[in-house]
């Protein structure tokens, strides 16, 4: 059935041109793909027994063949890992871009990017710094999926500037959780970029549903 719900138009932002939708569609792209690979490389080189091969020889041809030796191995190292994630980003990229006018593409891009934006974060954290035990972390992000999944089906009825605010605990919360096990700068990264993520898949969904017509079961 083809209708536009209109119900939450003062929530969630939909006046968009067609050229700021393909704007913000691949903006979208963009940071599901790269949360996504910074979760992973910080995950693997800071929780993998400190080990990463690829990692460890990029960092030594940096440092030894390109001369990049400013404050000992600082600079080779966040290069290094700064050239992994953007290798891995367009790995997760290229094939998204191929699938772009399925519809299973355009429905995972609805669904998917927002749990993983949630996730992605607190996920990184628990295997970098093995905290397996129970603790009400995961309760934490498991409240934040359930109110992705009320976003999701329109069923959030909550101002956007407050669903900004509620979206900003989560990750700041994560953000203090990264800077009292600080194993590397670089690891302050994921919660933000966890953040833009979340915030743009927010704009994106209400926009990619009243392109094609798409209402919430009720």
């Amino acid at each position: 059935m083809k209708n536009i719900d209109t119900k939450h138009d003062d929530q969630q932002p939909t006046g968009f041109t067609s050229l700021q939708r393909v704007c913000l569609r691949q903006i979208h792209e963009l940071l599901f793909s790269l949360n996504v690979a910074l979760g992973v490389v910080l995950a693997v080189v800071y929780g993998y027994d400190g080990v990463f091969v690829p990692f460890l020889r990029l960092e030594d041809i940096i440092y030894d063949q390109m001369g990049l030796k400013g404050y000992g191995r600082v600079t080779s190292a966040h290069l290094a890992l700064f050239l992994c994630v953007m290798a891995l980003t367009a790995l997760l990229l290229i094939p998204m871009r191929c699938l772009r006018g399925t519809s299973v593409m355009r429905d995972m891009l609805v669904s998917v990017p927002g749990f993983l934006a949630l996730g992605v974060t607190p996920a990184c954290w628990f295997y970098i710094n093995h905290r397996y035990g129970w603790s009400w972390y995961p309760v934490e992000t498991a409240v934040y999926f359930l109110l992705a999944l009320l976003y999701l089906f329109q069923k959030w009825t909550i101002p956007w500037s407050v669903t900004i605010l509620i979206v900003c605990i989560h990750y700041g919360f994560w953000y203090l959780r990264f800077s009292e096990y600080p194993h590397g700068p670089a690891e302050l990264l994921a919660p933000i970029v966890g953040f833009c993520a979340c915030l743009v898949w927010g704009i994106y969904v209400p926009t990619a549903r009243a392109r094609v017509g798409w209402t919430a079961p009720s």
